[in-house]
């Protein structure tokens, strides 16, 4: 069943975070939301999300396959239903099992739900077998919007897997490796564990994050394995209009208070020689990446290097467009592309390789991508960074990172994990162990 219904502009998110707020106790949930965001500039290259909002609770078919079988133990998940969910990092690794570490755990989680909502185009879908509370809720007019706010409840403590010193020696390690020409970029991440209780109310908390840093690829996943809460401003890949887009984001430069400043920040990010070549490298990375998946000279560069103002941070963003070969499945055409080029570096295998090694653990979901599948639209699926990962076993992680190339300086390379994380550190308020 497939049921649709109006809904104003001034109601959509409203409305979203009223039924996100009802379901946020479904033991499986996911929720995608664009927040509302748009770039004011007309010349911008964002592309916005698919919908302006998905939630998606109650599976009636679970893929969570191994790492040991990656990305293709999602097949199949066919392209007349619908689905949602999360790719870990590793999970790219099964196509170089011999080459790559191996490792234990799930490729990530995706379910097919007995109920889905999602707003485009002033209209509100429903897909499912009927909810009755659903056709009174509406009828009524919805509900007025609830601040939502999380609040710490006591002081919390951050704490580096790598100290400053310790990045350094790594960051240095892997430059060495550029010297030698095995690398020309990678990327290095770092973890920040936080002592957030395993109770915290997390959709709470996600939607409090949301507010005070909206981004147009946020997602909250709760699996059997975890919960995921992301606010995250990049695209891994989207089908819409018949064709696959992918949107690297590399290049960031803090954003400044005074209008004027800020402009100078973001034109000095876009001519800056080491991010652009930072960038231009994984558009070759993705363009290769396409290839495998596109008809013949169908790959084409939209956009190269256009910076884009998020709260907080500019980021640089170039778009790549193909068409696909008409026999490749979705999941098929991510699997051919994952894990994404801005998160790894070039050449890909090889920068995998010292990922691993550097950085000393998995990944997980973090540097993943989450997204959805919807019949007859298509699909959306961002990059996992600025996410918060959260099980009993591991606590609340959130990593960071930036891409090092051989024109970086390591210690500016130290001070954009800070700028990355200060929206977040700022609203916690939290005290950083340095040892």
């Amino acid at each position: 069943m497939n049921q649709v219904y109006s809904i104003s502009d001034e109601k959509n998110f409203i409305w979203f975070r009223q039924l996100f707020s009802r379901l946020a106790n479904e033991p499986i949930l996911a929720a995608f939301c664009s927040q509302g965001f748009c770039d004011p500039r007309a010349e911008s290259p964002f592309i916005p999300p698919l919908v302006d909002w998905l939630l998606a609770w109650e599976p009636i078919e679970e893929l969570s396959p191994s790492l040991a079988q990656g990305m293709a133990g999602f097949a199949p998940m066919p392209d007349d239903q619908l689905w949602v969910g999360h790719f870990c990092y590793e999970a790219g690794f099964s196509r170089w099992q011999h080459k790559l570490p191996m490792l234990n755990g799930k490729a990530g989680y995706f379910f097919r739900p007995a109920h889905a909502l999602y707003s485009l185009h002033g209209q509100l879908h429903y897909v499912g077998a009927g909810l009755p509370w659903l056709e009174t809720w509406i009828q009524l007019g919805g509900a007025d919007d609830i601040p939502v706010e999380f609040t710490p409840q006591k002081p919390v403590l951050a704490q580096w897997k790598f100290n400053k010193s310790g990045y350094l020696k790594r960051a240095a390690s892997l430059l060495r490796l550029m010297d030698l020409g095995e690398i020309y970029e990678v990327n290095f991440c770092n973890k920040l564990q936080l002592n957030l209780p395993l109770d915290t109310n997390w959709p709470a908390f996600w939607l409090t994050w949301t507010a005070r840093q909206p981004m147009p690829f946020s997602a909250f996943l709760r699996t059997p394995q975890e919960t995921v809460v992301s606010v995250s401003p990049e695209r891994f890949a989207c089908f819409r209009d018949g064709q696959w887009f992918s949107q690297p984001m590399k290049g960031t430069a803090p954003r400044a208070e005074e209008a004027k400043e800020d402009a100078a920040a973001a034109f000095h990010l876009q001519e800056n020689a080491k991010e652009r070549s930072e960038n231009i490298m994984i558009v070759d990375l993705v363009r290769h990446d396409l290839s495998q998946i596109a008809q013949q000279g169908s790959v084409k560069l939209k956009h190269l290097c256009q910076t884009v103002p998020f709260p907080g941070v500019h980021q640089m963003i170039s778009t790549l467009v193909a068409n696909s070969k008409p026999h490749l499945a979705w999941h098929e055409v991510l699997a051919a592309m994952f894990p994404m080029g801005s998160m790894t570096g070039a050449p890909k295998l090889r920068a995998m390789q010292c990922i691993a090694e550097a950085e000393e653990e998995p990944r997980g979901a973090f540097s993943g991508s989450a997204g959805y599948w919807i019949p007859g639209l298509g699909g959306d699926f961002n990059v996992l960074i600025r996410s918060l990962l959260v099980n009993p076993e591991e606590g609340a992680r959130l990593w960071v990172g930036s891409a090092l190339t051989r024109k970086c300086d390591p210690e500016q390379e130290w001070e954009e994990l800070g700028w990355k994380t200060a929206s977040l550190r700022e609203w916690l308020k939290w005290t950083e162990d340095e040892s």
